[in-house]
């Protein structure tokens, strides 16, 4: 039986070298290989800031991404999630079975809402915190500070995090003067206050998550090694309704793919991130003069073929160069010999060459094409979202 497959991409910009790599890449080779659903991730990129007025056009260029790198629509489904309104109904049917406590757990809401391991701080340290008003608040922070009594010490602590993650979050506020050596708690009670503006769409990421993959009832789905955690939490979903009312989900395994860890272009020890800024990434609509000036960025450091930066286009040299000239350019760096500027200047026409098809075939691609394989995209989803659906709601008696 051959696997179904179900993946996404979020609509939120132009792509670069490491979102085709780590995604579109593996797509259009799984298709030859599996069923597969993929779709346009509108509802989830809106858990951060965005411009509405611009949206429906990045969904559409989005679309022509998928496209122009050879997604074939007579292979594999294309369509955009709030397209089918299934997702967001089994979305919150999901979210009536999973504990918060598992949402708080994952990796990416921490690093997006700025969450870090308040506790282990404070038990690791026995100095006290200055503080500028002795409200109830700080007073307690105080304690903690000063508590060698792991046990009490958690007690207080969990109360403090009540307060921080209450609408009483402005007593503890910014009332904190942090000494040297406890910088790092400071920086942490700062990522806490932030949790006051994450929107609640970001910690229930995960369930939208599972309800999209659940759908289609997927038995695999392509991931990084690095995002086994959200399917992990698919699988335990998927087990939560099953346990309570019957089998009707499967628990998809986890199809790891090939997806190099591409670092930014004048900060390598970061990942490339649209974030950082256009400066840090290559567009995969580059031409070869865009790449040269941002290549001509790169940190280097001359004869030293250990540093980051020369590590990082020997690395992109290996991806998208031939054989022969990564290997002369490798040598080069080992032996002392290399030329930078020949380096960028290669790798540039070696990325603008790799890239030159699809940006061809991209103009070529018209929205109306688009809308008319995005629409037939949702009619196909849609008859298996409306079966998976009125089973679901029989089972859990609301229909």
């Amino acid at each position: 039986m051959t696997d179904v497959i179900l993946s996404g991409i979020q609509p939120s910009g132009k792509l670069h070298i490491g979102n085709y790599l780590g995604s579109l890449k593996n797509f259009v080779e799984l298709q030859n290989k599996y069923d597969c659903y993929f779709f346009i991730a509108d509802y989830h990129s809106i858990t951060e800031d965005y411009e509405p007025k611009i949206k429906p056009q990045q969904i559409i260029d989005l679309a022509k991404d998928y496209l122009a790198a050879g997604l074939n629509p007579k292979k594999s489904n294309l369509f955009v999630q709030s397209h089918l309104p299934e997702h967001t109904e089994l979305a919150w049917i999901f979210n009536c079975l999973t504990p918060v406590s598992y949402l708080l757990r994952m990796t990416q809401f921490k690093d997006k809402s700025a969450i870090i391991d308040l506790k282990k701080t404070v038990a690791g340290s026995n100095s006290p915190i200055e503080v500028k008003n002795k409200d109830k608040s700080l007073k307690e922070l105080d304690l903690i500070s000063k508590s060698t009594d792991n046990k009490a010490l958690q007690l207080k602590l969990n109360k403090i995090l009540d307060m921080a993650l209450t609408e009483r979050i402005e007593e503890v506020g910014e009332k904190v003067t942090h000494l040297k050596e406890l910088s790092s708690l400071y920086k942490e009670l700062n990522n806490l206050f932030k949790l006051q503006k994450s929107n609640t769409g970001l910690l229930t990421y995960p369930v939208l998550q599972a309800a999209d993959i659940l759908m289609y009832k997927a038995t695999a789905v392509p991931v990084g090694v690095d995002q086994d955690q959200h399917v992990e939490l698919t699988r335990q979903i998927a087990r939560f309704f099953n346990n309570r009312f019957g089998k009707t989900f499967p628990e998809p395994k986890i199809l790891h793919t090939e997806t190099p860890k591409i670092m930014s272009i004048v900060e390598p020890e970061k990942k490339m991130s649209k974030s950082l800024g256009d400066n840090h990434c290559i567009y995969i609509e580059d031409e070869i003069d865009a790449i040269k000036e941002k290549l001509a960025k790169a940190p280097t450091d001359s004869g030293d073929a250990t540093s980051l930066g020369a590590k990082n286009l020997l690395a992109l040299c290996k991806i998208f160069s031939k054989a022969e000239t990564c290997h002369k350019f490798t040598n080069d760096a080992q032996t002392g010999k290399l030329k930078y500027s020949e380096l960028k200047n290669q790798l540039a026409a070696d990325i603008a060459g790799y890239f030159q098809s699809y940006r061809k075939n991209k103009k070529q691609i018209k929205d109306n094409e688009v809308k008319k394989v995005l629409a037939a995209g949702a009619e196909k989803a849609a008859k298996i979202a409306k079966a998976t659906m009125a089973d679901v709601r029989k089972k859990i008696g609301v229909r």
